[in-house]
């Protein structure tokens, strides 16, 4: 029943947040500019939500497309931030920027995706490693 509530107020919610962007597109830009904020909380709400539910009930692929959005955002706020800092600080063109947000995405991705492979790799060869021992102890 819980849960049936839940939906129904988070489907409300949205229904909320789009009516503020359409009546600040329509009206005033401060509201739509809190219609937009207050998507981008709803939609976090329900992230979490959802991968809270996946994980308490005991699937992991929840888990996983929560670890690919939080570092695709911290990702993006990564090359923000060096777009800003280049444009405050070195004055670069354009096409300066450009290639400094390349590099930057281009390093940050080889680190993550290093990262999830050496993850994965390890995973793997731990299971394989138990089910040896599995084995081994039946006999």
């Amino acid at each position: 029943m819980r849960n049936l509530f839940f939906r129904h107020a988070l489907g409300l919610l949205y229904l909320f947040d789009f009516a503020l962007i359409f009546g600040g597109i329509l009206f005033n830009a401060p509201v739509k500019a809190l219609g937009w904020e207050m998507l981008g909380f709803t939609i976090v709400l329900h992230l979490v939500t959802a991968t809270l539910a996946d994980y308490m009930s005991g699937k992991r692929i929840g888990l996983w497309i929560a670890r690919i959005v939080i570092a695709v955002g911290l990702i993006g706020l990564i090359i923000c931030g060096a777009l800003y800092l280049s444009e405050r600080w070195l004055k670069l063109t354009p096409s300066g920027e450009a290639r400094l947000a390349a590099i930057v995405a281009g390093t940050l991705l080889i680190a993550v995706a290093a990262g999830e492979v050496f993850r994965s790799r390890r995973g793997k060869t731990g299971k394989i490693d138990k089910e040896k021992q599995n084995v081994s102890a039946d006999k």
